[in-house]
């Protein structure tokens, strides 16, 4: 299956939007009173026509206007936040010279292989042939204790996410589901999920593939808090 990216960015045009409507706005709603005592008028109806509906049409529009402009400063206030969803898979090779995972610590227990670590430096490929593109690498180790527990830094390469990581750990078995706690670079404060199951098993080696769905703010953002593609 080819990988498969989207990215989605929110709030932050419509922020950029208000922006100087809301400080019209906001002088408006301040200046009106001021005025009004300035001018010794208590009561609008006491205006010449027709200065008593326009005064009271900025008004509502302003409370409106700046009643929106909380909201969006509250729900998306200094970093907009991007999504990805994007299939990939692992080559673990187990066996042979060309073997990407090795024990570094034997087992205290042969039996349930109990205290076992193994190191891994997995490639993360685009699709599950030999000669996929390699996008990015899982390393780190899993341990035995009681299941295989693991932690990973997966690496990009390439154009896109280059030198970004995920920072990922859970239980590895046949098929689960790891968290992804953290990230760095384009991939800062990722959060998220990989649904991971184990595909094209042969005698040495196993493909597995990878469900990313995750969240990210991207560090480069500009001065209207859109981020930057």
């Amino acid at each position: 299956m080819a990988a498969a990216a989207s990215a989605a960015v929110f709030c932050g045009a419509a922020m950029a939007a208000l922006g100087p409507v809301a400080l019209v706005a906001a002088l408006a709603t301040a200046a009106a009173p001021f005025f009004l005592t300035i001018l010794d008028i208590s009561d609008l109806s006491l205006l010449p026509k027709p200065w008593p509906v326009f005064l009271k049409y900025v008004l509502l529009v302003s409370s409106f206007i700046l009643g929106a402009m909380v909201s969006l400063s509250s729900s998306c206030p200094t970093r907009c936040e991007m999504e990805i969803v994007w299939t990939l898979y692992a080559r673990q090779i187990g066996n042979g010279v060309n073997r990407n995972q090795e024990q570094a610590v034997p087992p205290v227990n042969n039996i349930t292989q109990f205290g076992a670590i193994v190191v891994n430096n997995w490639a993360v490929l685009d699709a599950p042939v030999p000669t996929a593109n390699i996008v990015a690498h899982a390393r780190g180790t899993h341990m035995m204790a009681g299941d295989w527990f693991t932690s990973l830094s997966i690496v990009f390469e390439g154009a896109r996410f280059n030198g970004s990581t995920f920072q990922v750990m859970g239980i590895t078995d046949a098929q689960g589901q790891w968290a992804i706690v953290g990230g760095t670079g384009e991939l800062a404060r990722a959060d998220g999920t990989i649904k991971h199951k184990i595909v094209n098993p042969t005698k040495d080696e196993n493909y597995r593939q990878l469900d990313i769905h995750a969240f990210y703010s991207p560090p480069a953002v500009n001065a209207n808090f859109i981020a930057d593609e």
